[in-house]
């Protein structure tokens, strides 16, 4: 049976976005908290995060490993009871302490709120994104949230500064990684632009921005989502809409600004709605389709690569039995993929998985919990594989950072 599946920023009482919204099939009871069955890798909990009512939560973004620990952002919480936040930055060492960086308090002048990206490192510094706050005037129902924020911080946590603030004519709404290319930091905006249909950017590391391409929906794509990737000196990148079937593009831009599409995914059984960016491997570029392909009747998305050149392979189409509409970038270890699924599974509510460039997949582990689990993207470190839920741990809406061992 198809999932149905809507990618949406919504605004509740100042929460963060909360990419797809799912309703679930079977969800699971409410008292058990999100985990995962193991079927070859072995899981294990790093930390949990909400581990009190001031505690920063749900974490939407994978994690950054730097000099043998982990950084990250969490969409919600923070703060103290007096002064709640909207967001914290934090590092968590190998046993699990986590020492935080800087919580994103509301009301203070132009600072953003609820980062969902993850951050980079450049330089010793860390640059992100926030998805609202700033001093812009975008609003979600009528209510004014702001359109988003670049900062920087040191690892330290100190000197925490606001690089931007999108207007809306600039950008709105980023929620991605940025990219480091050649001494600038780019990314991408959910919406906003000259044509309200998202934007690429740069930024230098002293807060000088740029719109280097505003979409224009239609063939050119809508909604570009998921961070960049550089290959031979461009930038690569996919969009949710647009293209000629509306399904989405994967494209390239340079430096300059100029941009061309190198494939406009068709809809089921091709790729529908690519989301998680694509990852370069051997000068081909492989990304995620959170829907289309064959599998179960269609519908259950897919893992694709696309040449510079413009042609393109479905390497696999999920059948929900091996999961479903796969959401976060694909990480890369030893000249194989992996990535994670928000649905299928033998619960329902995503699996982890690999996949060799020839298309050899591998089931790895199936989550179950109360919650859908929105598995963020993986990364690869000491011999293990490391990501990030947004429900679930010690505290059911608090989140973890987990692990995985072969």
């Amino acid at each position: 049976m198809k999932r149905s599946i809507i990618i949406f920023v919504a605004f509740c009482a100042g929460c963060a976005t909360q990419p797809p919204a799912f309703t679930p099939s079977n969800p699971e009871p409410a008292a058990r908290a999100a985990r995962a069955l193991s079927s070859y890798w072995n899981y294990a909990i790093v930390h949990s995060f909400g581990n009190h009512n001031s505690g920063g939560k749900q974490p939407y973004s994978g994690v950054l490993v730097y000099k043998g620990k982990f950084y990250g952002t969490l969409s919600q919480g923070g703060g103290t009871h007096k002064d709640p936040a909207l967001g914290r930055l934090f590092e968590i060492s190998p046993n699990g302490h986590e020492r935080v960086l800087h919580d994103f308090l509301p009301g203070s002048g132009g600072v953003g709120t609820n980062p969902e990206g993850g951050v980079t490192e450049f330089n010793g510094t860390l640059y992100g994104t926030t998805t609202y706050g700033g001093g812009g005037t975008c609003a979600v129902n009528g209510q004014e949230v702001g359109c988003g924020t670049i900062f920087s911080i040191s690892l330290s946590g100190a000197n925490f500064q606001t690089l931007h603030e999108f207007t809306g004519t600039d950008g709105q709404w980023p929620n991605s990684n940025l990219t480091v290319f050649n001494g600038t930091l780019y990314g991408t905006t959910l919406y906003g632009g000259k044509n309200s249909y998202g934007t690429v950017f740069a930024v230098s590391p002293s807060g000088g921005f740029k719109t280097l391409h505003d979409f224009q929906g239609g063939s050119d794509g809508a909604r570009p989502s998921g961070p960049l990737t550089v290959m031979k000196g461009k930038m690569y990148g996919t969009t949710l809409n647009g293209g000629g079937a509306g399904a989405g593009v994967v494209f390239s831009i340079t430096v300059g600004g100029s941009e061309h599409i190198l494939y406009r995914c068709k809809g089921a059984p091709d790729c529908d709605s690519p989301t998680g960016g694509v990852t370069a491997l051997n000068g081909k570029l492989y990304g995620n389709s959170i829907d289309g392909g064959s599998g179960g009747g269609s519908g259950g998305g897919t893992v694709f690569v696309v040449t510079t050149g413009g042609d393109e392979q479905i390497l696999h189409s999920f059948s929900f039995s091996d999961g479903a509409n796969p959401y976060a970038s694909l990480a890369i270890h030893d000249g194989v993929l992996y990535g994670t699924t928000v649905g299928g599974g033998q619960h329902d509510l995503g699996v982890v998985f690999s996949i060799t460039p020839t298309g050899s997949f591998e089931k790895l582990y199936d989550f179950i919990g109360p919650y859908v689990a929105i598995p963020s993207g993986l990364t690869y470190f000491d011999g293990k594989l490391y990501g990030t839920l947004p429900y679930g741990g010690d505290h059911p809406k608090g989140g973890v950072l987990y692990s995985l061992t072969p």
